[in-house]
């Protein structure tokens, strides 16, 4: 049974399904008689982004803020450099952003012998690749003033600014070259031609000083020659230069375990996506992070199949087998 309610909020009848379809052509026609608490609680129903009709609730609080909770490392990365760019677009005043570009030495494997064309040819792929697989330094860091920002190492232990550590950048301290070139520059966005000397780190909430110049909680971050390779046998090694920090706009979903946001923007992969138990598993992961619905954005439509892969791996499986043997089992069918 359904009801239906006039603009004035009066019930205009009370009828079944297959009365609902011969009193209404459409639902477009249903529609126009509901009330206007009926509208807004339909409204609110709707967590996933509608792109054709214009939905603009990404650009508006809560969610300018939120994170983008994405299943894997690729989108994250190219999520950071995106809201990064509105972060400093839509600031008041609007920020310039500054693009630091790692450098890549090839020192180890048939690279090495890379040379002129073929080796700058190479070196515009690996600026490509995630901070997940260039031992957390990203090809291009985006860096504006009081951008939020994560570590993605250990930098100091007696500070305890760990791997994730979260904070704010409050100001840089460029090349001598990059100083003279913005001198008088207005563009909103310049790719600077040397790497900075120092990013400065403000920590939340941390009361120890760095030195005596610098304000409490504020951490002078410096570049950093890291390896990192090509295959998974390590046979073709670089090195990179560059700041292990990336912007804290979006994360994947297994870097959010455990943690309860104020509000998200959620991806669960395309509607026409094959749906697995892993993409299940890492779609459950994602639209949990919230407490209300209300503050769940998801951006794009899922498989209608996502959550139907049957019961998600856990510890329920390994309770039911209590012994070595069992778990055993259990973990080699999950692997299968």
């Amino acid at each position: 049974m359904s009801f239906f309610f006039s603009p004035e909020g009066s019930i205009i009848a009370h009828l079944t399904r297959l009365e609902m379809r011969k009193a209404f052509t459409s639902f477009d026609e249903m529609q126009i008689l509901e009330c206007d608490i009926c509208k807004n609680a339909r409204a609110n129903r709707c967590r996933v982004r509608q792109s054709a009709k214009d939905d603009t609730r990404h650009e508006t609080p809560p969610f300018s803020e939120a994170p983008y909770v994405v299943p894997y490392n690729m989108p994250k990365y190219f999520a950071q450099q995106l809201r990064a760019l509105q972060f400093a677009q839509n600031a008041q005043p609007p920020q310039q952003l500054l693009w630091i570009v790692a450098r890549d030495f090839p020192f180890l494997g048939t690279v090495k012998e890379l040379r002129g064309i073929e080796l700058a040819k190479r070196e515009t792929q690996w600026l490509q690749k995630h901070d997940q697989a260039t031992a957390g330094i990203m090809g291009f860091f985006p860096a504006t003033l009081n951008m939020p920002v994560r570590f993605t190492t250990t930098v100091s232990k007696p500070l305890r600014i760990f791997k994730n550590t979260r904070g704010i950048l409050v100001n840089w301290e460029l090349h001598a070259v990059d100083v003279a070139l913005l001198q008088g520059e207005q563009a909103q966005e310049h790719i600077l031609k040397q790497t900075p000397r120092k990013l400065y780190v403000q920590v939340p909430g941390a009361t120890w000083k760095h030195s005596t110049t610098l304000p409490p909680g504020v951490f002078p971050l410096t570049p950093v020659n890291r390896p990192w390779h090509l295959d998974k046998a390590g046979n073709n090694r670089i090195r990179r230069f560059g700041f292990q920090l990336v912007p804290d706009f979006s994360g994947t979903a297994h870097s959010y375990v455990g943690y309860t946001l104020k509000a998200a923007l959620a991806d669960c992969l395309s509607w026409d996506t094959a749906p697995t138990r892993d993409h299940m598993l890492r779609s459950y992961c994602t639209m949990s992070r919230t407490c209300t619905a209300e503050t769940l954005l998801v951006m794009q439509p899922f498989a209608p199949m996502l959550f139907r892969q049957g019961e998600l791996p856990g510890l329920g499986g390994f309770l039911a087998y209590p012994n070595v043997v069992g778990m055993a089992r259990i973990i080699a069918s999950y692997g299968s």
